[in-house]
């Protein structure tokens, strides 16, 4: 793994003790309060010294936290939502511009994270020049250099793997935009045709949140099928993604199992295809707004008949990305239980994950609430089952946590021997100067490499990770992929060092994960 250490970063450290090679043996947070305790300051990328953060306890309590080496350490971004921050000529992340792209990465990768996940979209205007969608307009004029000109996800891309960041295409797949104009066709980007929507049980367009009223795409229609294949194969043939992940592949949340009232109602589908489709599939000749009401069974029919039409673009999106790129990573972020997300948003993501579809699975276990998130890391971990990663979504700084519950939740699903976490996501971080400090500190004293890197890279970094931190058990070379043995190594020459026998296990889960999903590209190959 190349070295991350940027200008200004521990500098007082390495001038102080004068070798990289003692900083690898030795505990840089407690270097941190020895030359505090000396009269020396650290600092953080931007200056600030890390004693006027944390006290002293807070620091020590950090030093808990033990890597195992491979970990996703990931963050989602949306483009161009980033609060100023202010550096050399003006906001430095300015992302109309280079150098405000090479800027937020520069952070990103300054606090120790291997994988960014870009919003390919926004309001269903595409951020890159698209022959299928429609660009947004504040994507189409910016110059980002003769290496990029106005490609705006080129540049991102291109960027970011300099700065030795993988990369992969968040994308938003049932989203059809915001109705924030005067009217809906207004609203819509022109390569989306009002009759693709789907509307609510009122004939409702969008559906009030937090982003404002979303509209969502109709998953019946074959039109819209359609686009949505033509939209990730655009995606696929002309951008060096790292990995594709599916958001929003699922419809609108839904309370229509909960009420019992026609005015407290919000659920969508009732499409004219959508209902002529159901009709067919259930020989229903009745009126199905009017008697969905207080049939429970009628409203079991109904989630099953939409969950249905989820799973068929799931697939065939599956199909198209093994068939373009057999050995790209396909993920999926999903609601974190996988029942209720069923009855919610007809997304049934444990069918998923039996069928073996996606390379990794982030539940969006997005809470404070610690006892959340090891339940969705739990039962992840069981739906999984050994066949796929299982990269949980933390988010609780979106609900006002602070760097101690993100820190917790990291710790959490470390203990449980998980490989990693990702983000949610680099507009509230970049504003949060605790956790950004509190995971600078813990990342760049603990390195770790991506699960998802080749087999070859993550021996490599764990077999460089042994030898320096128990030099007196040198290996002669780069640790052998086969698994007995590794449980051999483990079990002998590292029985008594619990650390190191972690480390190996973790080794071993990865390999395994990738060896299963290996196999059955190579079958599906062959098929």
């Amino acid at each position: 793994m190349k070295d991350w250490k940027t200008k200004g970063s521990y500098e007082g450290i390495f001038s102080y003790f004068g070798s990289i090679a003692v900083w690898l043996l030795f505990n840089p947070i407690v270097a941190i309060i020895n030359l505090y305790e000396k009269g020396r300051e650290i600092t953080n990328r931007e200056g600030v010294a890390f004693m006027s953060l944390f006290t002293k306890e807070e620091l020590t309590r950090f030093n808990t936290y033990r890597s195992r080496g491979i970990e996703m350490r990931g963050i989602w971004h949306m483009p161009k939502a980033l609060i100023p921050r202010f550096g050399f000529d003006g906001n430095r992340y300015d992302e109309n511009t280079l150098k405000g792209i090479q800027a937020a990465l520069d952070d990103v990768r300054g606090l120790g994270f291997n994988t960014i996940l870009i919003e390919t979209t926004v309001n269903a205007y595409t951020i890159y020049p698209s022959k299928v969608g429609t660009i947004h307009p504040d994507y189409k004029d910016h110059y980002y250099g003769p290496e990029y000109g106005n490609d705006y996800l080129k540049c991102f891309i291109g960027e970011a793997h300099k700065r030795g960041l993988d990369v992969h295409a968040w994308t938003t797949t049932m989203r059809a935009g915001s109705n924030y104009k005067s009217t809906v066709n207004e609203s819509l980007p022109q390569a989306i045709k009002l009759e693709w929507l789907a509307r609510g049980y009122h004939n409702e367009y969008g559906l009030s949140g937090k982003y404002g009223e979303l509209m969502w795409l109709d998953p019946s229609n074959e039109e819209v099928v359609d686009y949505i294949l033509r939209l990730y194969e655009e995606l696929l043939n002309n951008y060096d993604f790292d990995g594709i992940e599916l958001d929003a592949i699922r419809y609108p949340v839904s309370n229509i199992m909960s009420v019992s009232k026609v005015e407290d109602i919000s659920d969508f589908g009732y499409t004219e295809n959508a209902l002529k489709g159901f009709k067919e599939q259930y020989q229903f000749d009745g009126d199905l707004k009017k008697e969905i009401i207080d049939n429970i069974d009628l409203k079991k029919k109904w989630i099953s008949y939409r969950t249905e039409m989820i799973n068929q673009i799931v697939e065939k999106l599956y199909s198209l990305v093994r068939a373009l790129k057999p050995n790209l990573p396909f993920s999926a972020a999903v609601f974190n239980n996988p029942e209720s997300s069923i009855t919610t948003v007809c997304q049934d993501w444990a069918d998923w994950c039996q069928k073996e579809w996606f390379d990794f699975i982030s539940p969006m276990a997005y809470s404070t609430d610690h006892s959340i998130v090891q339940k969705s890391y739990d039962v992840t971990e069981t739906l999984v089952d050994g066949k796929a990663f299982n990269l949980q979504g933390l988010g609780s700084i979106i609900f006002s946590g602070t760097y101690e519950t993100h820190f917790e939740q990291m710790e959490l699903i470390n203990n449980a021997g998980g490989l990693g976490s990702i983000l949610f996501s680099t507009r509230q971080l970049l504003k949060d100067d605790k956790t950004m400090a509190m995971l600078e500190i813990i990342h760049q004293y603990d390195q770790a490499i991506s699960p998802l890197k080749t087999k070859d890279e993550i021996t490599e970094e764990i077999s460089n990770k042994i030898k320096n931190y128990a030099p007196k058990f040198a290996l002669d070379s780069k640790l052998d992929v086969n698994i007995s043995n590794l449980k051999q190594l483990r079990d002998t020459t590292f029985k008594n060092d619990k650390y190191i026998a972690q480390v190996i296990d973790a080794l071993i889960k990865t390999l395994n994960i990738k060896d299963y999903r290996e196999n059955l590209i190579k079958n599906k190959k062959e098929c």
